[in-house]
């Protein structure tokens, strides 16, 4: 297994380029949703996610590759080769699939223009095949940082392309041929960072994959599902304008999960590295859970004091409905956090069918709850239950892995901190609003900066844990994690 001692630097340079990746998907969806119509885009998206739909089955037998890649006793050239193959196959059974069902079914799907873009989805798909799934393996490797810069030129690829298309007249194809080639220019670089030569895997090596991937396919559907429940459950029981009002909140507290994408990816993998060796876990599993929700907990606060101002600023009035939306988001990201903390040790712990388990039951929860709360309180029950569902999810993984490592600090210092300087940054900025009127969106911007500055500096006066983070960061270790 390769040397894993940069844990934070690769953090703090993989948070750099999410964050730029965030920053510039911000501004290229507005330029293209200005181009093109609504039906357009909505064409888009929905091929987008037929595309990665399709994709997801593949999912079960990445995560057996993750899993046995970061192990210390680990054949790197056989589980890659072995990755590859399955790779090549799923490619070419989805690729015909896709043309069979273009051929004889596009007729009977009752979705305006879909027919005709049957070819663009096929490419859409190998797309994602060849990027995206390589760059989850490449998440759990030593240089896991580089993934967010993949990202990065991705979008920037896609976007040119896309912009290039419509301009040229392409329209809803574009869009999708223009993400599709973004994915397939950058198709080799993840391969290159992961820096392993494929060969031929032994039977050993695939039943070892195997085993840990066999609970993994439903598991990988049931994500699936998960992540567009909340969408289409309001869809169904309630009308589009809720359906807009929770994918504006969705989209602006997105921030509050980005540093918990590195650190479980990392955690993932270096937790099974440990483990794999026989060595104790509890240390990693602490620092992680320590600066997982940096982000979250202040957003949560902003959300709870300033969060349909910000909505009105961003997406303008007709949006002000949102804000009950983003709060209960903000605190179900906030969750997740912690919960994805622990969920990467789970299967970094080798515990496959737990991690399936623990998924079943959230997504039950989750469709009893929210189906039974919007009866009860219109459209927010929906994500009233959701985050319900999360609480029970991140209460059941902790269960699993304190069983495992008895050890382990469930709520260490630094998380203690954060939300002392969240606290405090909440009465602060409620106490201004109080005193001066929020008149125009300066005043929201300065409420926010103002926020960030307490946040920040009450952190760093209460937290030697924080102080040295920042002075790692300042001799260019950004986000290194000390005890």
């Amino acid at each position: 297994m390769s040397d894993r001692t940069d844990f934070g630097e690769q953090v703090g340079f993989g948070f750099v380029g999410r964050l730029l990746t965030a920053v510039l998907g911000l501004v290229g969806t507005v330029v293209v949703a200005r181009m093109t119509t609504p039906d357009v885009y909505g064409l888009y998206f929905f091929i987008y996610g037929v595309a990665d739909t399709l994709n997801n089955p593949f999912g079960g037998w990445v995560e057996g590759c993750r899993k046995r890649i970061t192990e210390s006793d680990a054949r790197e050239g056989e589980i890659m080769g072995a990755y590859a193959l399955g790779l090549g196959l799923f490619t070419v059974v989805g690729v015909a699939v896709i043309a069979i069902a273009g051929e004889f079914a596009a007729g009977y799907i009752p979705v305006d223009g879909l027919g005709r873009h049957w070819p663009v989805l096929a490419l859409l798909f190998v797309g994602l095949n060849l990027t995206q799934q390589t760059g989850m393996i490449l998440s759990v490797r030593p240089n896991f940082g580089y993934h967010s810069w993949i990202d990065l030129l991705k979008t920037v690829l896609k976007y040119i392309g896309q912009i290039g298309l419509v301009v040229l007249g392409y329209q809803a194809g574009g869009l999708v041929a223009g993400t599709a080639l973004g994915l397939i220019v950058v198709a080799p670089l993840p391969f290159r960072l992961i820096g392993v030569r494929p060969r031929l895997p032994t039977r050993a090596t695939v039943r070892r994959i195997w085993t840990f991937a066999k609970p993994k396919f439903p598991q990988s559907m049931l994500n699936t599902m998960m992540g567009r429940i909340d969408t289409i459950l309001i869809g169904v029981l309630a009308t589009s304008v809720f359906v807009g009002y929770y994918n504006v909140a969705l989209r602006i507290s997105a921030p509050a999960i980005f540093v918990t994408q590195l650190i479980s990816n990392g955690t993932y993998g270096d937790i099974s590295d440990l483990h794999s060796r026989g060595e104790a876990v509890a240390e990693r599993l602490r620092h992680s859970a320590s600066y997982s929700s940096v982000l979250a907990i202040p957003l949560f606060f902003g959300a709870l004091i300033l969060g349909q101002e910000i909505l009105v600023t961003a997406y303008e009035p007709k949006y002000a409905g949102a804000g009950v939306f983003l709060v209960l988001i903000a605190l179900y990201r906030m969750l997740i956090t912690q919960e994805q903390v622990f969920a990467s040790a789970i299967n970094g712990l080798d515990m496959p069918y737990t991690s399936f388990r623990i998924s079943l039951v959230k997504f039950v929860t989750n469709v009893v709850g929210s189906v039974g709360l919007f009866f009860v309180m219109g459209p927010i029950g929906v994500v009233v239950g959701s985050t319900i569902a999360q609480s029970v999810t991140y209460a059941l993984s902790v269960y699993a892995v304190r069983v495992e490592v008895p050890s382990v600090t469930i709520v260490p210092s630094p998380l203690v901190h954060q939300f002392v300087s969240g606290g405090v940054m909440a009465a602060v900025v409620w106490a201004l609003r109080r005193v001066v009127p929020v008149r125009s969106w300066v005043y929201v911007f300065a409420l926010v900066a103002v926020g960030a500055a307490v946040y920040g500096a009450v952190l760093l006066a209460i937290s030697e844990h924080h102080r040295a983070t920042l002075r790692n960061v300042s001799n260019g270790m950004l986000g290194k994690v000390v005890p």
